[in-house]
């Protein structure tokens, strides 16, 4: 929305200044030539400053291509327009051909005398061209850019924190996860079938008993040391 008006805006400036003329700063020169600048296709007018109370205006001369305009003159009056009383000169959609040297040419009003004042108009052809060159243009232009690279770089460095974030230290954490799960894994494996406490102790663990046999002592085993009794039963025999 802001753009179409902008748009628009600039397209009525166009052609207003297509039609209206366009007050345009007068600068005076070292040798007292009035420099008039213009922009290509704009209406100017040129003011005649020879004409006053003691003379009346006679006609406008371009020196460049020695053309006279004036009564009973020949030249394009749909291009030059001036005021009879006031020797104002109106150019409609000036260009490059247009520009140069204006002689505004009074006469006195009483004797012969010629009153002749100089105007000096530059036509830019195109305002672009003016803003390629211009100094203070290019330098907010370079300041732009710079800032631009900057907002680049913090950009691309805010993007790169983040995934440095999220994407690279998570990996490891991840990997750190998984071997809690896998070691928790293993100790269910071994871990009792139940965990209730009265499971636990109606578990009986069986015992395994190993009998011990033990062996008697020679101290422990009672002999009988009389020989005569065993002898005499087997005499008898």
């Amino acid at each position: 929305m802001h753009i179409d008006f902008y748009q628009t805006l600039i397209v009525l400036i166009f052609y207003i200044g297509r039609v209206v003329p366009i007050p345009i700063t007068d600068i005076d020169s070292k040798e007292g030539i009035l420099v008039r600048i213009a922009a290509s296709g704009s209406t100017v007018i040129l003011k005649c400053m020879s004409n006053d109370n003691a003379h009346n205006f006679q006609y406008w001369h371009l020196v460049n291509k020695g053309l006279i305009i004036g009564p009973a003159n020949n030249y394009d009056s749909a291009k030059f327009r001036y005021g009879i009383l006031s020797g104002n000169l109106t150019i409609m959609a000036v260009s490059k051909q247009e520009e140069g040297l204006y002689e505004c040419v009074s006469r006195a009003v009483k004797g012969e005398d010629m009153n002749i004042r100089v105007v000096k108009m530059l036509v830019q052809d195109n305002w672009d061209d003016l803003y390629q060159h211009d100094y203070n243009i290019n330098l907010i232009r370079i300041l732009i850019a710079l800032i631009t690279l900057v907002l680049i770089a913090m950009g691309a460095w805010f993007v790169y924190r983040i995934w440095k974030d999220r994407y690279r230290f998570p990996s490891y954490l991840q990997n750190e996860d998984d071997d809690d799960d896998d070691d928790e894994s293993t100790e269910e494996l071994f871990s009792q079938p139940s965990t209730s406490k009265s499971s636990v102790k109606n578990i009986v663990v069986p015992s395994t008993s190993t009998s011990i046999v033990k062996e008697p002592q020679f101290d422990e085993v009672d002999i009988d040391t009389d020989f005569k009794s065993i002898l005499s039963p087997s005499s008898e025999k």
